[in-house]
């Protein structure tokens, strides 16, 4: 996603293009794809950044002046998968970021929902976009990485909407996926299947435990004679 879209719409964008702007809200990018040179006005105007003219955004690389006509390199995440969905084609292959296993088709957690009302035969429908980030076998493994996010001010947000995404599709609740590094391909004791198993949940022990302990100590000679 572009700068611009993750930023929760902090910025409101006015972008000079009607067709363009009604496309993206209808959710048929997942992010923006500005023509080359199209201004954008933002509505919260800054001393820095008034007026951004895109170059060939497409490419995912690409740079950006500001209002001092300084140079902004700009570099986007997720670019190959936006790529593929605009071409309406699936992610498919790829390594989960949580387990950091194979994945023949991978999911992202949401960052962004917008609900769509239309009507068809003369019966009101109503859709759910879901905008999404990065790479996991499930929403488990999407959940868990977000728990180790937390400390970041968006984590949160993302965690209720995977929660409301978990609810739609028919999961009463949700959990965490185990800790990866009880996975025999990261080191730890358990095979795939035990370790996905969604009957079993493997909690750290938290109890007291007490070990001795050494101090070493470094022999030396004394040069005079004490008591």
């Amino acid at each position: 996603m572009t700068t611009a879209a993750s930023m929760n719409e902090v910025i409101s964008l006015i972008i000079k293009s009607d067709d363009f702007l009604k496309r993206y809200k209808n959710g048929e990018y997942f992010a923006l794809d500005v023509d080359k040179l199209a201004p954008i006005t933002y509505r919260n105007s800054s001393s820095l950044i008034r007026e951004v003219i895109s170059s060939d955004s497409d490419s995912g690389y690409y740079s950006v002046r500001n209002a001092m006509n300084e140079e902004i390199i700009i570099a986007n995440t997720g670019h190959s998968d936006v790529e593929l969905a605009k071409r309406g084609l699936p992610i498919v292959g790829a390594r989960c970021f949580y387990c950091t296993r194979d994945v023949k088709k991978p999911i992202g957690y949401p960052v962004k929902t917008k609900r769509v009302f239309y009507s068809y035969r003369e019966i009101y429908h109503v859709s759910v976009i879901y905008w999404t980030k990065g790479r996991f076998c499930d929403l488990r493994c999407a959940y868990a990485h977000l728990l180790n996010q937390r400390s970041t001010t968006m984590a949160e947000m993302f965690i209720q909407l995977l929660k409301a995404l978990a609810f739609q599709l028919g999961y009463e609740d949700i959990r965490p996926a185990n800790d990866m590094m009880l996975l025999k391909s990261n080191g730890g004791i358990l095979d795939d299947n035990k370790w996905s198993d969604r009957k079993l949940e493997f909690l750290p022990q938290e109890g007291l435990i007490l070990l001795p302990a050494e101090q070493a100590y470094v022999e030396t000679k004394v040069s005079r004679l004490s008591i």
